[in-house]
């Protein structure tokens, strides 16, 4: 685990819906293909870099758990003036410290794994505000893929 610190809010522009850790081993994956295999996201203007980012926002409880329905993203980071094509909606990443866990792997199917290792992480400091996983494919075909777990 390292720490990051966004220093400026980032704007994300994608698709979302709620879902809670109940059925997100279900949701999630689903609404990937659904996102992705629809080229949702093709055509965004104002992109910063190639990653995509899946973010977890809109708690029922912010600041508190991150039990009940949540807001769930996947989009691209723009600048602040991108327009927001129709069917996609703009969230903001709060500038905020973040702990940063890599999935060593590189492999999507194992971030469920990855996040069931974060819940049992017993900090304190824990946001509960916004959480977001980066995913950016490298030249050799492999996948950094990192989630940012926001802290206090």
């Amino acid at each position: 685990m390292n720490y990051h610190t966004l220093q400026q809010p980032q704007r994300i522009i994608g698709m979302a819906f709620r879902t809670s850790n109940d059925t997100a081993d279900q949701d999630i994956p689903a609404y990937w293909q659904q996102v992705m295999g629809g080229q949702k996201l093709d055509g965004i203007s104002g992109r910063l870099d190639d990653a995509v980012y899946a973010v977890y926002t809109e708690f029922s409880h912010p600041g508190v758990d991150n039990i009940g329905p949540y807001t769930y993203v996947i989009g691209v980071a723009v600048t602040d003036d991108a327009p927001v094509p129709d069917g996609l909606q703009a969230f903001t990443l709060p500038a905020a410290r973040y702990a940063v866990f890599d999935v060593p792997s590189g492999r999507p199917e194992h971030v469920g794994e990855r996040w069931r290792e974060i819940w049992n992480w017993n900090d304190a400091r824990k946001a509960y505000r916004c959480d977001f996983e980066r995913y950016r494919q490298q030249a050799d075909g492999r996948c950094d893929i990192a989630i940012h777990v926001g802290i206090h």
